[in-house]
């Protein structure tokens, strides 16, 4: 037997006095003390100091304590204070309980009735429900984990002991010399086959081998080794519980039944699902609204871990709703940000044209004093044709595609100013290819001297054919 780091009368953090051992197990060794300071019994849960070098196990054992503070369950031990003695072993501070375990009861009384396992199971399962709400799963559900406390007027509560082992974060069961921590009578398939692949469905594994075991006196499961044992809890099918006792109920029978299946989606989903039948099964008339309670709690937890969701789960329709509505929200946020700056473009591009069209605006003669280069010389048009059709030039355009500004014939701009606005404008009706959409026309400017020979001459047909003068247009000069 491993040497214990405390013995009775030793003080722990000043004010707890150890008593007498209450009892030990493979890891730790739990003391009754006394709490000097508030004058109530307490438990003391002292980690063995061969695993104090282990940081496996050292986690493990504090695991419980965190685990436990999440639960506001009046079925699960209340933890006070967690520390470490002087010698580095971490010690867990905890409510002291008096009565018995299920194992010491089912050793000295026997098989439990239908009604009993029911009431027992139903207060687990409460427990179970906000651990399964917090994302805890205990993993090591057994009858020595399952404690019948006797409250002051005598009645009995049950308390789930020890979630040293639960499943918080995804860390191994496995220690470093890989032997198993738990009970294997107890584990799931998927728990024997994986540790990291389990889920709240695995509690409801243990709970209905509990249940086979209370009601029956063994387990559905024996095997002469670990081996032997994992086996044929992977590949065997345990015997009817009808069978073995065939004063059970085909009700009872068929709900252990499913929660001995092997497959975790043919187990019931959640503890809510099981306590509701559990609740059936006493009858209205013994109802302790334990059930309902269940499912409260699973319903207001803002998350269930490790329980996948199914199609008719209405917080999962409610998670896709939010996603698909996100997912809409971000497809305008972007269709927004994409014409915005499509309307940016648009506006430089127009800006561009009306620079170009100023540009082409004005006299070919400054064109040439700013250096720009002449335009190329379009074909000069047919006898009979309006002379000045090729006067206009393109308007910027509105749209992201700007058409650079075109002076079509350099003589014509001449002409075009010596006829007058009025042959302009008539010019412009007939002269449909040299028109852009998007803008009224822009006509060159000419200069007063010009514009005041053209006011003498507005009385000609705009069908005339006006020869140029040399003299005059500084274009020809230029030539």
């Amino acid at each position: 037997m491993p040497e214990a780091p405390l013995k009775p009368g030793d003080r722990v953090a000043e004010k707890y006095v150890l008593e007498k051992e209450l009892g030990r197990g493979g890891m730790g060794i739990v003391f009754l003390a006394e709490d000097t300071d508030l004058e109530r019994p307490v438990a003391i849960k002292v980690l063995l100091e061969e695993h104090v070098t282990d940081q496996g196990a050292v986690t493990r054992f504090l695991r419980e304590a965190k685990a436990s503070v999440k639960i506001q369950s009046e079925h699960v031990a209340r933890v006070y204070e967690t520390g470490r003695l002087p010698s580095g072993v971490p010690f867990i501070v905890m409510e002291y309980l008096l009565g018995q375990d299920l194992a010491d009861r089912l050793e000295l009384k026997g098989a439990m009735s239908e009604a009993q396992i029911a009431d027992v199971v139903l207060q687990a399962c409460e427990a179970l429900a906000e651990a399964h709400a917090a994302g805890i799963v205990h993993r090591d559900l057994k009858p020595a984990n399952l404690f019948l406390a006797r409250r002051p007027d005598g009645t009995e509560v049950l308390k789930i002991l020890d979630f040293g082992i639960s499943k918080i974060s995804t860390s191994s069961v496995l220690t470093k010399s890989q032997t198993l921590v738990g009970s294997p009578y107890y584990m799931s398939p998927e728990q024997l086959e994986s540790a990291q692949d389990v889920d709240a469905r695995a509690d409801i594994w243990a709970a209905g081998v509990i249940m086979y075991e209370l009601s029956t006196g063994q387990r559905p499961f024996e095997g002469n080794s670990l081996a032997a044992l994992c086996v044929t809890v992977l590949n065997a099918s345990p015997k009817p519980l009808d069978v073995v006792k065939p004063s059970i109920t085909p009700e009872f029978a068929a709900m252990v039944a499913r929660c001995l299946q092997k497959k975790r989606e043919q187990r019931f989903q959640n503890v809510g699902e099981l306590a509701n039948v559990l609740e059936a099964l006493r009858g209205p008339e013994v109802k302790s609204g334990a059930a309902e309670r269940v499912t409260k709690v699973l319903q207001n937890a803002r998350t269930v871990p490790d329980i996948p969701r199914r199609e008719s789960d209405p917080a999962a329709e409610r998670s896709s709703s939010w996603a698909q509505t996100n997912r809409e929200a971000t497809t305008q946020q972007v269709r927004g940000r994409r014409v915005l700056l499509a309307s940016v473009v648009i506006v430089a591009a127009a800006g561009v044209g009306v620079v170009l069209g100023q540009l082409a605006q004005r006299e070919p003669g400054t064109e040439a004093a700013l250096g720009t280069p002449p335009q190329a010389e379009a074909p000069r048009p047919t006898e009979g044709a309006a002379s000045t059709s090729a006067a206009f030039v393109s308007a910027p355009s509105t749209s992201a595609e700007v058409a650079p500004a075109v002076v079509r014939d350099p003589e014509a701009v001449a002409d075009a100013a010596e006829a007058g606005p009025q042959e302009s404008a008539a010019s412009a009706a007939s002269a449909a290819p040299a028109a852009v959409v998007g803008g009224p026309p822009s006509v060159s400017k000419a200069s007063p001297k010009r514009a005041a020979q053209g006011a003498t001459k507005s009385d000609r047909s705009p069908k005339a054919s006006i020869a140029p003068d040399p003299e005059r247009d500084p274009f020809l000069r230029r030539h």
